[in-house]
């Protein structure tokens, strides 16, 4: 999906992503993760299976992982940040789980390991938001254009609605599905950080639904937007 806005089994599943969503998409772990092209996760995930010391690193991290990192045993994807910064993701139980690891004098050590967030890489200045179709008002009709929505902010905004702060919508569809994004500004200065409010929206499809199914492309893979995110 293009830029938006610009040898044992494994114990969990292997990530359904379609190849035509991952090639031209760079994605990361939020909040601070660094960016990497979507299309690795489409190479074999056995990374854990390496005979270097970064693989083995990951293989002691996940042996001494506390359980609620939930960090899987197989499935692991490497992408090599530096010479001294290496990744790990792979699909968890709530979604993907993620290693870090820095090279220094006494070797590989984790710098970062538990859930990871992963989201599309959005323009400088654009924010992470989550938007669902309004259970009050129900899915637009097959040959209806018009959705409300429910729109939340993911960064700090003092308890503020995103009003007047939304980008987007971004499209992307094919016979299948219509994928839509959106983003917001972040509010100017620091922002405490209570619950943000829903925002109540309505938005224009370019073209009727017509059976395809509903997307938020703010999260990779896309979710259905016929439910709130978890």
């Amino acid at each position: 999906m293009p830029s938006v806005l610009e040898p044992s089994a494994p114990a969990t599943p292997t990530p359904t992503i379609d190849p035509t969503l991952a090639r031209g998409t760079t994605v990361r772990c939020t909040p601070d993760g660094f960016p990497f092209p979507g299309e690795l996760l489409l190479q074999p995930a056995r990374a854990e299976l390496g005979t270097d010391a970064a693989a083995a690193q990951l293989r002691s991290v996940i042996a001494g992982s506390a359980p609620e990192n939930g960090l899987p045993a197989t499935g692991w994807t490497r992408i090599d940040a530096s010479p001294t910064h290496v990744l790990f993701v792979a699909r968890s139980a709530d979604g993907w789980s993620q290693v870090a690891l820095l090279l220094g004098p006494a070797g590989w050590t984790s710098d970062l390991e538990g859930s990871c967030h992963l989201r599309p890489v959005l323009p400088p200045g654009v924010g992470w938001a989550a938007w669902w179709v309004d259970p009050k008002a129900g899915a637009p009709a097959a040959d209806g254009t018009t959705v409300d929505a429910l729109l939340l902010e993911e960064a700090c905004a003092s308890g503020k609605t995103p009003a007047g702060r939304v980008v987007g919508p971004a499209f992307l569809e094919d016979a299948q599905r219509v994928i839509v994004t959106f983003g917001v500004k972040p509010r100017n200065g620091d922002q405490d950080c209570p619950s943000n409010p829903p925002f109540a929206f309505q938005f224009t499809l370019r073209s009727p639904l017509a059976g395809r199914a509903l997307l938020d492309g703010g999260v990779f893979p896309p979710r259905d937007a016929l439910t709130a995110p978890d």
